[in-house]
């Protein structure tokens, strides 16, 4: 019986908040606070984010990511005859389209 009340309380509560919601619209007010920040900010982000994107770097080559990545992809390969009918080309290109991709995401969270 508790478990009821608690799904049926859950459920208004969801109704009840989703009713009221409100989505504000951003208009480029936070790209806009961003290009205003005074350089030193600007500069510390820019170090910071260096240090954090090497030590990613230095702790995927530490860990075997490589070697981890490998096993898995032959893994996957070995679990599903279907994509072994693969063209070759057709897996660089998708690989290509979504390196592209989080290029362009990373780019833009810059």
């Amino acid at each position: 019986m508790g478990k009821v009340m608690f799904d049926e309380d859950d459920r208004l509560l969801r109704e009840f908040l989703a009713d009221g919601k409100r989505e504000i619209a951003d208009n480029g007010f936070s790209r806009r606070v961003a290009r205003h920040l005074p350089e030193r900010a600007r500069w510390l982000n820019r170090l910071l984010m260096l240090v954090v994107s090497v030590v990613c770097v230095l702790l995927f080559y530490v860990m075997n990511g490589f070697q981890a990545v490998w096993a898995t992809l032959r893994e996957v390969v070995a679990n599903n005859s279907d994509l072994l009918g693969l063209d070759p080309r057709t897996v660089v290109i998708v690989v290509l389209v979504l390196l592209a991709l989080l290029w362009r995401k990373a780019l833009s969270m810059a």
